[in-house]
């Protein structure tokens, strides 16, 4: 465990902040010269941020135009934070397109249909058209591009001459040969159109480019709307009609070609023709988990259902349990929640917002740790969620003979920034007070306090979790489990029967382990305390990362062996003594206490 996560030495970290005032004396550079390089950089930047931060002069009444222009730096700001606010979906409705839109605009010339006589028998023939005629029998004849005259007739050389206009081209081939075979016994005549005569059709209504438009006689509506631009922004897609004569012949709905693929055009475009697209009908928008979003026009009573098809469905990631419906009436707005079985019989209304929730797919990668140290298989673990530090011990065959549970640790990212957070602000208020101390001149540097914390600066920290390693203890009691994330590092020491002393003592270094000795048994023999040790903070720091602190020499004496196993270091802070002219006890004593003691677990927690 690192120190930062042990309740017991919290206490130790509540810093104190120094209100430092600057004064106007000349810096104390004697005082500064004396630091090491980096502190006396961190120093000055200090004082030069103190000296920024004194108050603006007073420079007279703001003039209008500061005034506005503030204003209006404010308002900017304003706008910028409600198009923040606004979120995804206004914005996705804002860009719903009307369904249908892009057709005609992305309509290929290569469809509009040809003057070729490949037609149907149902193809109403009229002057202008050109036929192919071969007679077969008596008479063998071929002729070429025989017109229908102006009467409607067509003449056949040497046979006769026959009233064909406004006959279906299958009913004129038949008139033609019933004539010829009463004539001419066993006479075969053949009719094939060879050119088309052109039409002209009147295009009004909602449509870009209204106007007469002469077509090829076989054109059919389609063709005839993309030479007018398709139906307006205000017209219609499902209510374009076909006038003759005054008279509605037939009514076209384009979503039957968008949506169901329906192509059929069962009456064929005659010369005087009017097609009239009619204004917008009614319209849905729909958006969320669907196939198609976009608007929608509605015809007659549209159900939901129904509206749900013209989108294309639910796309795969689709929350399809629930549909949402914004409904807007008499200025107010309902928000309705509908299921499957209400969707059939859920008739729409215009202005309807249709709404379905969707899963947005995440690539994310697998979670993993890594254990490495005295267990049978080290390694990269992936991990589920619920993963425990148990179960990737036994996952990785559990611990060896030489295994050390006890001196275990496992590093965490989240845990190191928290840790070096707090280390930071140790460090700047320490910072602080040096700079305070440079506007003092009658204070003098103290060789230790600048130094250590130069070495407190350069350490690393590396986030230490404190928890047990004891699979037994874990299985009997999952509470104590710790539940692994991402990223962490789980470190299993070999045993080493050795306690560590360092700092002011005589002797500094490893110590066998003995059961029977205590932390005074050790200093002793690390040789005793040094001259300029801190008594008063002498620091244990057990192999699990927990941290103790001992509190004056006699403890040393009466104490019993609780904390004290193989692996565990002794730490005996310097005394740094008094500042002229400043009480150390009283100023920094706190502050340079949990300096010593972040430093001795650093320390420790980097070997």
């Amino acid at each position: 465990m690192h120190l930062f996560r042990s309740y017991k030495i919290l206490p130790l970290f509540f810093i104190i902040i120094f209100s430092v005032t600057t004064s106007t004396q000349a810096l104390n550079e004697g005082y500064l010269s004396s630091l090491p390089p980096e502190i006396q950089a961190d120093v000055l930047k200090n004082i030069a941020e103190q000296t920024n931060t004194q108050p603006e002069l007073y420079r007279g009444p703001k003039t209008t135009v500061l005034q506005l222009n503030s204003q209006l730096e404010e308002i900017k700001l304003q706008l910028y934070e409600i198009e923040n606010e606004m979120g995804i979906s206004e914005i996705e409705i804002g860009s719903l397109k009307e369904f249908g839109s892009n057709f005609f605009k992305t309509f290929q010339s290569s469809f509009a249909p040809l003057s070729l006589p490949n037609l149907s028998d149902d193809y109403v023939v009229g002057v202008g058209d050109i036929f192919n005629i071969s007679l077969i029998g008596q008479v063998n004849s071929e002729l070429k591009d025989v017109p229908i005259a102006k009467d409607g007739s067509i003449t056949i050389a040497g046979i006769g001459k026959f009233s064909v206009v406004g006959l279906t081209l299958k009913s004129a081939s038949k008139i033609i040969q019933n004539s010829v075979s009463q004539k001419i016994v066993g006479q075969e005549v053949y009719i094939t159109l060879s050119d088309i005569r052109d039409i002209n059709i009147l295009v009004i209504g909602s449509v870009n480019s209204p106007g007469m438009y002469t077509v090829s006689g076989n054109s059919n509506i389609l063709s005839v709307l993309d030479m007018a631009g398709g139906p307006s922004s205000s017209g219609s897609m499902r209510s374009i009609v076909l006038k003759r004569d005054g008279k509605i012949i037939s009514e076209f709905d384009l979503y039957e070609v968008f949506v169901n693929g329906n192509f059929e055009v069962k009456t064929d475009l005659r010369a005087g023709d009017v097609i009239l697209v009619n204004p917008k009908g009614d319209q849905v928008a729909i958006s969320g988990g669907i196939t198609q979003p976009g608007i929608y026009e509605l015809k007659n009573s549209t159900t939901l259902s129904e509206a749900l098809h013209f989108a294309g469905g639910f796309t795969p990631s689709s929350n399809t349990d629930k549909v949402f419906v914004d409904r807007k009436e008499n200025g107010n707005t309902s928000y309705l929640e509908l299921d499957i079985a209400q969707m059939n019989n859920f008739m729409l209304q215009n202005g309807d917002s249709i709404k379905t929730n969707f899963f947005q797919p995440i690539n994310k990668a697998q979670a993993s740790v890594e254990i490495k140290g005295e267990v049978h298989n080290p390694g990269i673990y992936t991990i589920d969620e619920m993963e425990t530090l148990s179960s990737v011990i036994l996952r990785a065959g559990g611990y060896k003979n030489s295994a050390y549970p006890l001196g275990g640790s496992i590093f965490r990212e989240s845990t190191k920034k928290v840790e070096q957070y707090i280390n930071d602000k140790l460090y700047q208020d320490m910072i602080a007070f040096l700079a305070a101390a440079a506007n003092s001149s009658g204070t003098v540097a103290s060789g230790s306090l600048p130094l250590i914390l130069q070495e407190f600066k350069n350490a690393e920290s590396r986030g230490r979790l404190s928890t047990s390693f004891n699979i037994d203890q874990l299985q009997q009691n999952p509470s104590l489990d710790l539940k692994l994330v991402n990223g962490d590092v789980i470190d299993i020491p070999p045993y080493s029967p050795e306690v560590f002393v360092l700092g002011e003592v005589m002797n500094p270094g490893s110590k066998y382990y003995k059961a029977n000795l205590n932390t005074g048994d050790y200093l002793k023999l690390a040789g005793g305390l040094g001259r300029f040790a801190e008594t008063k903070k002498v620091i244990v720091i057990s192999p699990n990362g927990d941290t103790f602190l001992h509190s004056s020499r006699i403890n040393f004496l009466r104490e019993n062996n609780q904390g004290l196993y193989p692996g565990s270091i002794i730490y005996v802070p310097r005394e740094i003594g008094k500042l002229d002219g400043i009480n150390y006890a009283a100023s920094i004593a706190p502050i340079f206490s949990n300096l010593a003691l972040s430093l001795a677990s650093l320390n420790a927690i980097n070997k």
